[in-house]
């Protein structure tokens, strides 16, 4: 990769693929203005590149625990699909889904989340700054 030129990747779309909302049992027993509790969320990346390497899908998924003592209870993930700029190419896709994929489609997941939850009793819940490193054990390609 050239370091003084752009990846040459661009990103097809980001959507939401899946989205599971609900509150939690024990949420109606309380005031609509509690504060929204902690929420012990499981984080789950994935990866994959095409055969022939112009393209590729990345998933973030994040869900409520059974560990979990939050109002709600949810599951949501974005999908990200991206491909080679024809012309430009610079880093394969393989790179930007190890490097810099996350970080691109973590803030799309992040609203989400905010605006799924805000809909709820208890007012939205802001996803903390998450440790993408660490979630990195995990992913796959």
């Amino acid at each position: 990769m050239d370091s003084k030129k752009e990846p040459g990747i661009k990103i097809d779309q980001i959507f939401l693929n899946k989205a599971h909302f609900e509150h939690a049992a024990a949420s109606m027993e309380l005031t609509s203005d509690a504060p929204v509790a902690d929420h012990n969320l499981s984080v789950t990346l994935t990866a994959g590149v095409s055969d022939n390497g112009l393209q590729g899908i990345i998933t973030i998924s994040v869900q409520t625990t059974e560990q979990s003592t939050g109002q709600y209870v949810f599951m949501l993930e974005m999908m990200g699909l991206v491909s080679v700029e024809a012309g430009a190419e610079n880093l394969s896709i393989a790179e930007y889904l190890q490097r810099g994929s996350a970080p691109t489609i973590l803030p799309f997941l992040r609203e989400a989340v905010a605006n799924v939850t805000g809909r709820g009793r208890f007012g939205p819940l802001w996803l903390k700054p998450l440790n993408l490193t660490a979630a990195e054990g995990e992913s796959q390609e």
